[in-house]
């Protein structure tokens, strides 16, 4: 067993990717019983907490980051944005290695520990806990007074038109402010022609800007605001990104929407971080008149023109004195009989130009049977054209017809693989809904493309186990974690 006395007992930053989760708690349990504070995201980190604003405040409190370096860790961004960040704050830093990954430039001089053997590994690192001091370790890093923090409180304003009429053009602004600040008005539009009234909303969001590691100073935070309003044409791009600098505010985005429905409509502005993590929602609602718009009906039109001859026909006399009724004889190019007498002869016009106009119009010739049967399919053919132009269009008049959704399907797991029964699983940005069966299987539909990218969170009884990106594609196993809430990818 590592000798654990006289070990200086600092506060423990504890940071890590979430695929090293096994190291870190045995990691974590082994420096408990030796005395030390630890923090790390699984123990502290709740549901409903502001992810940035308590990182930043946990690297504040500490005095030293042991860094669990891995190929994992190596392409997490919140690993990377841990270990700059507690760099800027002048704090200690102390790699754990679990594997060959090489370490960042920025860290390659400082000592660190090797766990390929978990206690030769402890060893080391506690040795190192009891020299802080030493110049190998913190590599000329003294404590001193740490910074602020780099988290910043900021307000996001959204406003558009109270009133408008369908089919009327519109803007919606969306700007980043700080939080005792104006709010967005009416003489923030960007057009000449101002509106009357405005309906406004704020939401107040916790940022985490990041800090250049050379200079040590705050860099502009990104966000991306989507766009989501059923009751309105968006022209344009429905998902934007803008910048947030430290000390100024974001630039106002506009986007365009017209209203297609009369009545109270809605519209949510929803806030991403760069990592896709969902910061807030800001609802809106604008009362819009006139007529709904009317969606054009595709129409196929056939033009059919049939051309029918006149002949000249001699009853025969069995119909002409009325005794009886027969079938007519078939017409015949030979002169007719001579009439005997009493007998009728019936003569039916027939078009007879003038020699002078003979040029011009030529005698029409009946149809053949052939030519009748092409023209009934032709207007057999004419129907269903419009038919299926009809039906073809439905898919632009009815929302539950749009061929833009796929079966989400699969099982929720526990860590020893039991099933999850009656978890609720949702898809961010209201694209679904689901739950899980007795038998921790779920199957809903998810309103966007197959092989697309959605965010999933999977709660039960109010404890969110699971929060990431899924590919909306085959059978998913999920993995719920009750010990793990939105965290670090």
């Amino acid at each position: 067993m590592p000798d654990t006395t006289s070990i200086h007992k600092p506060k423990i930053f504890l940071s890590h990717a979430s695929e090293d989760k096994p190291f870190v708690r045995r990691l974590e349990a082994a420096l408990e019983a030796a005395g030390v504070e630890v923090w790390v995201d699984h123990d502290d980190l709740h549901a409903g907490e502001n992810f940035p604003k308590r990182i930043g405040e946990a690297l504040a409190w500490c005095d030293v980051l042991l860094l669990v370096w891995s190929q994992a860790a190596r392409v997490s961004r919140w690993v990377e944005m841990e270990w700059s960040n507690a760099l800027s704050l002048r704090k200690v830093i102390i790699p754990c290695r679990l594997d060959k990954t090489p370490l960042p430039p920025l860290l390659d001089s400082i000592s660190y520990a090797t766990f390929r053997d978990f206690e030769r590994g402890l060893e080391q690192l506690l040795h190192a806990l009891r020299n802080l001091s030493s110049p190998k370790v913190t590599q000329n890093i003294e404590p001193s007074p740490p910074p602020e923090s780099n988290v910043r409180d900021r307000r996001i304003d959204a406003a558009t038109p109270s009133t408008a009429e369908v089919g009327q053009r519109l803007d919606l602004l969306v700007q980043v402010r700080f939080p005792d600040s104006p709010l967005l008005g009416r003489e923030d539009w960007p057009t000449k022609i101002k509106p009357d009234h405005i309906e406004q909303t704020s939401e107040s969001v916790a940022l985490q800007f990041p800090v250049d590691p050379a200079t040590g100073k705050l860099t502009s935070a990104k966000l991306e605001i989507q766009i989501v309003a059923p009751d309105f044409e968006i022209a344009g791009n429905a998902r934007q990104r803008v910048l947030v600098p430290p000390e100024e505010y974001s630039k106002c985005l506009s986007f365009l929407i017209t209203p297609k429905q009369t009545g109270v409509c809605r519209i949510n502005v929803e806030v991403y971080d760069v990592d896709q993590t969902f910061l807030g929602a800001i609802p809106l609602e604008t009362n819009i008149g006139g007529s709904p718009v009317a969606q054009a009906l595709n129409v196929a039109n056939l033009m059919l023109f049939v051309v029918v001859g006149q002949e000249r026909i001699a009853l025969p006399p069995i119909l002409a004195s009325n005794q009886g009724i027969g079938s007519l004889p078939p017409p015949s190019s030979a002169p007719p009989a001579p009439a005997s007498e009493g007998t009728k002869v019936v003569e039916y016009p027939t078009y007879q130009p003038s020699r002078e106009s003979r040029h011009e119009l030529p005698q029409s010739k009946a149809p053949s049977g052939c030519l009748g049967r092409v023209a009934l399919w032709l207007g057999i053919l004419a129907s269903l054209a419009t038919v299926l132009a009809f039906v073809f269009d439905l898919p632009d008049k009815f929302d539950w017809f749009t061929p833009a959704s796929s079966t989400f399907y699969g099982s929720v797991r526990y860590p020893d693989s039991s099933p999850v029964p009656h978890a609720v699983l949702r898809v961010q940005g209201n694209l679904g809904e689901g739950t899980t069966d007795a038998h921790g299987n779920f199957n809903f539909r998810v309103h966007a493309q197959p092989g697309t990218q959605i965010r999933v969170t999977v709660a039960k009884d109010d404890i969110v186990g699971f929060d990431d990106l899924l590919w909306l594609e085959g059978d998913k196993t999920i993995p719920f974690d009750t010990t793990q809430t939105k965290g670090q990818p």
